[in-house]
């Protein structure tokens, strides 16, 4: 509806003189400012910002001072509206909210828009390493070649605690079975000594999952492993590769590595900044 509307308002203001533009040889000079309306200047970039941004033309069709003269009553019409609008807020107080209102959604607009391009620049500046990529390459494999675990987990709310379960496994007080039946929150495994079954590479969450790629059959985490559910201890059974096609080389998945790199970088450092900030939070 818009783009129909700035049609018709650019067909009204250029007139019928286009054919007779398109027909001309001298290419138009635009001075600057190109008018004054009530003494005020019309700058040549507000001018062309009219034509381009609000009306959605293309300048390359105003050739002749007869268009420019039409688009400049055009314009000016619209900045009088415009005063006479603002001269209203500051009588009519549902116009003003209305008014308060529209300011607000183009403020976050523009905080958006501005908010993207800066992280777009950043993203410009971001150097990528083959080392980088291969780091990311080799953390794809496992998914790539259809890798399964067997794994068991005991789940708890406090690091202390856990560490204490770790300390008291790794010491013979206790096997990991009976500790995931005696300590373990997930209600589900717990039962079954922590058993988690078979499950693919991915199915778990991203540190469970990290967590995995770094033990070797048969070894218990190091250290508690902490995801959003709390702190797990991991006992890794079992490692199988499933049945897979031929696995895309590190040259046929660059452009996707680089991605991947890239977001990870700007996902770094968007957290920087949050915890570089002083927050306060007020919902209890």
């Amino acid at each position: 509806m818009k783009r129909r509307l700035a049609t018709l308002c650019m067909g009204i203001l250029l007139g019928t003189g286009m054919n007779a533009a398109m027909a001309e040889e001298n290419a138009l000079v635009i001075p600057d400012p190109v008018a004054t309306v009530n003494g005020a200047a019309i700058t040549k970039a507000e001018f062309e910002d009219f034509i381009t941004y609000k009306l959605g033309a293309d300048l390359s069709l105003i050739q002749n001072k007869e268009q420019v003269n039409q688009l400049v009553d055009g314009l000016a019409a619209t900045k009088i509206i415009y005063e006479r609008a603002l001269d209203k807020v500051k009588n009519d107080e549902a116009f003003a909210k209305e008014y308060e209102l529209i300011k607000k959604r183009l403020e976050l607009q523009v905080s958006d828009e501005l908010v993207a391009s800066f992280i777009i620049d950043y993203s410009e500046n971001i150097k990528l390493t083959d080392e980088e990529l291969k780091a990311e390459y080799e953390r794809q494999l496992p998914a790539l070649q259809n890798v399964e675990y067997k794994a068991a987990h005991i789940l708890v709310k406090d690091l202390a605690e856990a560490e204490s379960i770790l300390n008291d496994i790794n010491a013979g007080k206790i096997t990991f079975a009976e500790a995931a039946e005696k300590y373990s929150m997930d209600p589900g495994a717990s039962a079954n000594g922590g058993d988690l079954g078979w499950f693919g590479h991915g199915m778990m969450v991203e540190n469970f999952t990290k967590a995995l790629t770094e033990m070797e059959v048969g070894t218990i985490s190091k250290a508690p492993v902490q995801t959003e559910f709390g702190y797990h201890l991991i006992s890794l059974e079992d490692k199988r590769t499933g049945s897979a096609e031929e696995i895309p080389s590190f040259e046929d998945l660059r452009e996707s590595l680089e991605q991947l790199v890239l977001q990870d970088k700007i996902y770094q450092y968007i957290k920087e900044i949050e915890e570089s900030a002083k927050i306060e939070y007020n919902v209890k």
